[in-house]
């Protein structure tokens, strides 16, 4: 890392450093795909993402993996819809695996086998 960018210390000062201009140009012509020329298309910087996370993992998996994980920390579904900018809390659910640790937890805690609490 150069001495500049170890001297910086918040995001804000980073982003000063950035060349103006397109953030992630295209190379020619071909990569644009009906985006502004100049810029990528989000489908080109999605294969690029593919490309280098590997693993079958694309930009769509890693947000369905950022969902399940950002629910696991606070079990709170509401502040993961607004993450990931979901208008119905029906979508953010498709984004959130349950884990199966929680589940086994929820099936023990509702056995019959159990003395239910006194209420």
């Amino acid at each position: 890392m150069s001495a500049v960018y170890r001297s910086v210390t918040t995001l804000g000062q980073l982003l000063t450093l950035i060349p103006r201009g397109w953030v992630f140009p295209a190379h020619h012509r071909g990569d644009t795909r009906s985006a502004p020329r100049g810029h990528l298309s989000p489908a080109y910087l999605g294969k690029l993402i593919s490309g280098a996370l590997g693993g079958g993992w694309t930009a769509h998996t890693v947000r369905h993996r950022f969902g399940t994980l950002a629910y696991a920390v606070e079990r709170d579904l509401r502040a993961v819809q607004e993450l990931l900018g979901h208008q119905k809390i029906e979508t953010t659910t498709v984004y959130t695996k349950v884990p199966d640790g929680a589940m086994r937890r929820a099936a023990a805690a509702s056995s019959l086998t159990t003395t239910p609490a006194l209420v």
